[in-house]
């Protein structure tokens, strides 16, 4: 799945729209000028915001977090999913991943709960959908111009409630099954 971007920018940057005039579907100047610089850099900054975080400390202090709120089975998928949810719109959901994976995978084996479950529901609910920068899809969203920031974000923030909640109750149905 990583090799798809870059695939498709050569693609774009190759293929001819009038070969003999040389225009191509995008061309470096269309490219510059109309790249949403700021949304990129924060989705590139995101997996070294992580190493940091996990250097730091931070993910054994939200472990120990964690484990102090007395999650039990049944909680921990809900709780989980939508930490994650949310987590995914400030950092990208590969940062997201690593950083919640890293202390809900014990947790789940922790309280009972299927870690291999835990593992698979953490990316699943690791899509971001009410800031520019929290991925791909809500980036390409944005840079569109065809929505604002303050609907992006009201709109967004149901949208990552009502998936996390769905991711939680498809990881309760199939958990067993692992």
């Amino acid at each position: 799945a990583n090799i798809v971007p870059p695939v498709v920018l050569v693609l774009l940057f190759s293929v001819p729209v009038d070969w003999k005039k040389g225009e191509f579907v995008l061309e470096s100047k269309d490219a510059l000028a109309r790249t949403p610089w700021n949304v990129l850099l924060l989705c590139a900054a995101a997996p070294a915001v992580v190493d940091a975080l996990v250097e730091f400390g931070f993910v054994t202090a939200a472990g120990s977090w964690i484990g102090a709120l007395g999650l039990g089975r049944f909680s921990l998928p809900v709780v989980s999913s939508l930490i994650v949810a949310f987590l995914t719109n400030m950092i990208s959901g590969v940062a997201a991943t690593s950083l919640a994976g890293s202390a809900l995978i014990p947790a789940a084996q922790h309280v009972g709960w299927n870690p291999a479950s835990m593992a698979m529901l953490i990316p699943n609910v690791a899509v971001g959908f009410a800031l520019p920068w929290a991925g791909a899809a809500a980036g390409t969203a944005f840079a569109t111009g065809e929505i604002g920031m303050k609907d992006m974000v009201r709109v967004g923030i149901v949208a990552t409630i009502v998936f996390a909640l769905a991711v939680a109750a498809m990881h309760f149905l199939l958990a067993p099954l692992l």
